[in-house]
């Protein structure tokens, strides 16, 4: 598929929708916790894309009124707007770039400290990854778990 995104807000909303009733779906269905998380992934990540097309947050009962295509990314898409990061995009309006320590709070991640690094070599009995040492990864999710179940 060459181009994955959905052509309108419309064919957008109506993902998000789809994606909503799938997470239900699982839930009530007692699915596993990875594949809830990842449902829930990808239905944070339709709305965020919504919000930064539409300019607005996603209402399930507020369909948007022009469903023509909204791709502006002309020097002025951003301006009205904050830091927008999907795995996809990477936007800001700030001449300071993206605000990292922001991003951290909103996605509910932890900061990759020394400590974690140092953990991670004593775990594996080798130096982490070059992202890792270099700070280009710079926060995880649930990576104490993943290291103490690795450590037993």
């Amino acid at each position: 598929m060459p181009n994955s995104e959905p052509a309108s807000l419309l064919e957008l909303f109506n993902s998000i929708a789809t994606q909503g009733e799938l997470v239900r779906s699982l839930k009530a269905g007692n699915a596993s916790k990875d594949e809830i998380d990842s449902a829930v992934k990808m239905l944070v990540s339709l709305k965020m894309s919504y919000k930064a097309a539409a300019g607005e947050d996603y209402k399930a009962d507020c369909p948007p009124g022009n469903p023509a295509p909204t791709s502006n990314h002309g020097p002025d898409a951003t301006e009205a707007e904050e830091d927008f990061v999907d795995p996809w995009t990477v936007q800001t309006s700030s001449a300071k770039g993206i605000d990292y320590d922001k991003l951290i709070v909103r996605f509910g991640s932890s900061k990759i400290d020394k400590e974690l690094i140092n953990r991670i070599e004593r775990a594996t009995g080798q130096r982490p990854h070059h992202f890792l040492r270099r700070g280009i990864f710079f926060s995880h999710r649930d990576m104490n778990q993943v290291l103490d179940a690795y450590e037993n």
